[in-house]
């Protein structure tokens, strides 16, 4: 093949593509920019010859291999972090982010810097470190919500021994109708376990005994607190035959050595307690308190006696109290109604929705 010198002159120090197409020639490929019909393919070739000289081709940019190792590292790394103790909705929105990512910064590269990134090795590098993550936490709330069902129903069962154990230890069942006394009583907690409680005994010199008490708090501690304040009143007035504020004396010095101390000290915990001491055959009743609401005496006809007993503090707040007895002679068909702070802080009659309160009667 000869050419022309003008020819050859045009076409010197150039670069030359030779092709040949023609109509139904099956070198015709499609192209986004191309007819239908598809683009010849010598031309395809000239134009991208055409674009590599002219320094216009798409290229990785230097630096994507390492940015591209650079972000999976960083996503293998929140993986061993676990995004911290983040909720399910945060992670998904967090691996979502970093999942999409590599594909904008992608079509930004392409857009506005003519440079081809390659997204698939960062987006997967984080949707395989996210997936683990997600995956892990959602495992991770089923445990614990799995444990926290157990916990509830451990807690409804220690509850239920607890309320056995108080309500058990309280002495309704109890008759002295054979002394003349007629007892009547009720307790009831707003809640499973709680702080009131009664005693209702006959002592070792043959006087009756009864009191009725309240342990700050409506928990285990409270619970716990009022087994072993009825246990102390009843225990340390039947082995005390001096007037019954002396008793109270020595239950609160016995108080403050078997009670909690965490809960004496942190909780400033403490015991009110009213209580009588009768003598069946005279009539004659001791009452002191510490910190509970005076008790009530009702004679036959209906009057109300008052009681002259000075306000001291509950058990728990002074290391050594100083409590008085009050004296009252009773005579046949008197009632003495004692009682905690559930009766006067009620709600009134009316409200049906009213917790039930503790409190005791003793006649």
């Amino acid at each position: 093949m000869s050419f022309e010198p003008d020819v050859i002159a045009r076409l010197e120090g150039k670069h030359v593509m030779v092709g040949m197409t023609r109509i139904g020639d099956t070198d015709r490929h499609g192209t986004p920019l191309g007819s239908v019909g598809g683009t010849p393919g010598v031309v395809i070739q000239a134009l991208s010859a055409d674009n590599i000289l002219m320094g216009r081709a798409l290229d990785k940019p230097v630096w994507y291999e390492t940015a591209a190792l650079s972000f999976a590292g960083l996503m293998i790394l929140l993986a061993i972090l676990r995004f911290g103790p983040g909720s399910v909705a945060v992670l998904t929105i967090v691996v979502t982010i970093f999942v999409a990512l590599p594909f904008v910064f992608s079509w930004y590269a392409f857009e506005y810097r003519a440079e081809i990134i390659f997204p698939s090795l960062p987006a997967g590098a984080a949707l395989l470190a996210g997936l683990p993550v997600l995956l892990g936490r959602v495992s991770s709330m089923r445990r614990d919500l799995a444990d926290a069902k157990e916990e509830a129903i451990d807690q409804a069962s220690r509850m239920g021994v607890l309320h056995e154990m108080q309500i058990g230890s309280l002495p309704f069942e109890v008759d002295l109708t054979e002394y003349g006394v007629d007892t009547a009583s009720i307790c009831r907690s707003s809640k499973e376990v709680g702080g009131d409680f009664f005693e209702l005994l006959r002592l070792s010199d043959g006087r009756l005994f009864g009191a009725v008490g309240d342990v700050m708090g409506k928990d285990v501690h409270a619970s716990l607190v009022s087994v072993i304040s009825k246990a102390i009143a009843g225990s340390v007035t039947n082995r005390t035959d001096r007037p019954l504020g002396d008793a109270f004396m020595e239950i609160s010095k016995e108080f403050l050595r078997l009670a909690p101390t965490h809960w004496l000290t942190d909780q400033g915990g403490f015991v009110t307690l009213v209580a009588t001491r009768l003598d069946v055959a005279t009539g004659e009743a001791e009452f002191a308190t510490a910190g509970a609401d005076t008790p009530i005496v009702v004679t036959k006809d209906g009057e109300i006696r008052e009681l002259d007993i000075p306000s001291v503090a509950p058990f728990g707040w002074l290391d050594k109290p100083t409590f008085v007895t009050a004296k009252l002679k009773l005579n046949a068909g008197d009632s003495v109604i004692m009682f905690t702070d559930g009766v006067t802080e009620a709600p009134e009659p009316t409200d049906n929705n009213a917790p039930p309160t503790g409190n005791i009667e003793f006649g």
